[in-house]
């Protein structure tokens, strides 16, 4: 059995990051948005029993309210997430694959890599 790991190509090291970057942003998006469209949906149902707001700002922060949750639902934030954690998930089984095929063989094929890479480009090419 060979001793020495054969590395990982960086090519494929750095989508594996990019695309975990890309999912926790989207994730961040989703949920901060969604956070602050529900917060401000409060403000304006808090308002409406004892009145602090003008009626200025409550319209406002009504407004803002509904911006955001078009804005969720615009970007598709969330399914920009899953889609870019379903694609780095894909090259890390690629990885395990190629891991595997080294220690089963003596030499791997990087084929393995890049068909999981194609597969998570494929996934990514779902979302609009």
């Amino acid at each position: 059995m060979n001793d020495q790991v054969t590395p990982i190509p960086k090519d494929i090291e750095g989508k594996i990051l990019a695309w975990r970057h890309w999912h926790s942003f989207w994730s961040f998006m989703h949920y901060g948005v969604g956070f602050i469209g529900a917060a401000l949906s409060a403000v304006v149902a808090a308002n409406t029993e004892n009145a602090f707001l003008t009626k200025e700002w409550s319209v406002g922060l009504a407004a803002a309210a509904a911006g955001t949750t078009f804005l969720i639902t615009a970007l598709g934030a969330s399914a920009k997430s899953a889609a870019f954690e379903a694609a780095a998930r894909e090259i890390e089984k690629g990885v395990s694959l190629f891991r595997s095929d080294e220690s089963n063989k003596g030499t791997p094929t990087k084929s393995i890599l890049y068909d999981a890479e194609a597969r998570g480009i494929d996934i990514l090419n779902t979302v609009k």
